[in-house]
């Protein structure tokens, strides 16, 4: 008999919040009351010229920015075909150094994010008129066929609108 259950989470409740890493408590343990010498001696040897010690402190004064507020004009996306001046633009910005690789890299992301939402919608739309004319036409079979034969094999418009028994 297996210990777990497929698809459930050994521990369901999870980490208790406020919990500490053990190896973090093994360390704090041996350090204990010398971590103020420690970080008294890592500042003096930063003051000394050593690199390492000066880049430590400086990581702990001043972190590494993670993001920042980009002032970039962004065109009006509506249409999925508007991504295309949207991709523009990101590459202009970037050629004239006003973004960063990085910062174009997340503004298209943010463009084909939100360009998916735009055609999921679309699609969505187009499903519910298909659903609405499906209720109404007997017809319906025949307009399918023929616009799959338009996309797919321009030359079965004609095979598709003479029988409505065809199968594709």
């Amino acid at each position: 008999m297996a210990r777990f259950q497929k698809g459930q989470s050994g521990n369901p409740v999870g980490r208790r919040p406020g919990s500490r890493n053990k190896a973090t408590f093994l360390i704090e343990q041996l350090l204990g009351d010398a971590t103020k010498d420690i970080t008294e001696k890592a500042i003096e040897l930063a003051k000394a010229g050593d690199s390492t010690a000066l880049r430590l402190c400086m990581d702990r004064i001043i972190p590494a920015r993670r993001d920042r507020h980009i002032a970039f004009k962004l065109p009006k996306l509506e249409k999925p075909v508007d991504a295309v001046a949207a991709a523009a633009a990101v590459v202009e910005a970037v050629a004239a150094a006003e973004l960063t690789p990085s910062e174009a890299a997340e503004m298209m992301k943010l463009v084909e994010g939100y360009t998916k939402i735009l055609e999921a919608e679309d699609h969505e739309q187009r499903l519910r008129a298909l659903d609405r004319y499906s209720d109404r036409s007997e017809d319906f079979v025949l307009v399918l066929r023929c616009c799959h034969a338009a996309v797919f094999s321009p030359t079965a418009w004609t095979s598709a609108s003479r029988s409505s028994t065809t199968r594709w």
